[in-house]
């Protein structure tokens, strides 16, 4: 990994099968709140970390009106606001039904690249509680230039987009 988060447990380069066996159903959280409760503390040393920016604001739920260019609606679950001005939307999902949500999740991720697609200072992020190894593919797939965030109850650690892009 080109960054690498100094949390508890570090992914090696290309082993996704070691964040499918580290993040899953044995240390998910009971509720998607409950994650993004234990995540949010987490958040500012992740930021710094990852992508060496100092956060300003994290507005929860966040409404975006796509209305005016004729399109819908968006809620996020956590939108943050960086001091340089560099945004991120982030996705939060504790599965309960692992395969529906997180298809759910990359069709929620594709839709969040087409709106912010013009807005250079806005980074995706899908932060989850479980990792498939079919989400990479998907993310490679769909060439979405989103990071993964994964966080359970056993630690955290980052996929970035371009290593994602990058496996062979």
């Amino acid at each position: 990994m080109n960054k690498k988060s100094t949390y508890e447990k570090e992914i090696p380069e290309r082993s996704l099968y070691v964040a499918e066996q580290w993040f899953n159903n044995e240390g998910k959280f009971e509720s998607e709140k409950e994650f993004t409760q234990n995540l949010l503390p987490k958040l500012h040393d992740l930021i710094k970390k990852i992508y060496n920016e100092d956060i300003k604001h994290i507005e929860q739920e966040k409404v975006f009106d796509f209305y005016d260019i004729g399109y819908f609606k968006v809620r996020v679950d956590l939108f943050v606001t960086c001091e340089s001005g560099k945004q991120f939307v982030i996705e939060c999902k504790n599965p309960t039904h692992n395969k529906s949500e997180l298809l759910n999740a990359i069709g929620q991720m594709i839709g969040y690249q087409m709106l912010f697609w013009r807005n250079k200072n806005v980074k995706l992020i899908l932060a989850t509680s479980i990792f498939k190894v079919y989400l990479a593919g998907m993310i490679m797939n769909h060439n979405l230039k989103c990071d993964v965030l994964l966080n359970n109850k056993k630690g955290c650690s980052f996929l970035l987009a371009n290593e994602l892009n990058n496996i062979k």
